[in-house]
C-alpha cells in the first residue's frame, strides 16, 4: 500500500531557502568543553579519587586523635587546681573502662540496685556466651529426645509384633 506512493513523482513542490547564522563566544565554548571533559574523566576516576581523598582524611583523622590520646593532661576542679597527677588521655580512657567493666551489676546489668553480685564484664560475659551456648545445648536435647522418641517407638513396635506372633 506503501509502496505505490513511494514510486510516484510529487505533483506539487515548496521550496523555503533558509539563512541560518551561529555566533558563539570562544571562550564560553571552552569552558563548555573544560567542564564536560572534567566531569567525564571525575565520573571515570570518581572511585579512585574518592579512595585515596579517604584514605588521605583517614590518616589525618588517625594521627590527630594519636596526638590527642597520647597528650599530657592534668585533672582540675571546677575552679582550676590540679587534682591529679598528669597523665594521659589514653591512660584517663583505660581507668575509665577498667572502672566501668569492674562495677557490680544485678541480673539485668544495672548498676544502681543492692542486689549486684557480679561485675559487668561478668554480666557481659554470660550474657554474650550463656545465651549462645543455652540455644546450643536447647538444641541438642531436642535433637536427641527426637531421637530417643524414635527409638522407642520401633521398640515398643518391634515387641508388640513379637507379642503378637
Amino acid at each position: 500500500m506503501y509502496d505505490e506512493y513511494a514510486e510516484r513523482e510529487p505533483s506539487h513542490r515548496l521550496e523555503v531557502p533558509v539563512n541560518v547564522t551561529v555566533e558563539w563566544d570562544n571562550d564560553e565554548v571552552q569552558k563548555g568543553a573544560v567542564r564536560n571533559v572534567t566531569a567525564a574523566i571525575l565520573q571515570e576516576h570518581k572511585d579512585a579519587i574518592s579512595k585515596k581523598v579517604f584514605q588521605g582524611l583517614g590518616d589525618l583523622v588517625n594521627g590527630l586523635l594519636m596526638e590527642v590520646i597520647e597528650e599530657e593532661v592534668t585533672l582540675t576542679d571546677r575552679w582550676g587546681k590540679p587534682v591529679s597527677e598528669p597523665t594521659s588521655v589514653k591512660t584517663l580512657l583505660q581507668q575509665s573502662a577498667e572502672e566501668w567493666l569492674t562495677e557490680k551489676v544485678d541480673s539485668y546489668g544495672h548498676a544502681d540496685g543492692y542486689s549486684n553480685k557480679s561485675t559487668r564484664a561478668q554480666y557481659l560475659f554470660k550474657k554474650a556466651i550463656g545465651e549462645s551456648l543455652t540455644d546450643r545445648v536447647k538444641k541438642i536435647i531436642q535433637k536427641e529426645i527426637g531421637s530417643l522418641d524414635d527409638l522407642i517407638a520401633a521398640e515398643v513396635k518391634a515387641q508388640l509384633r513379637r507379642k503378637i506372633k
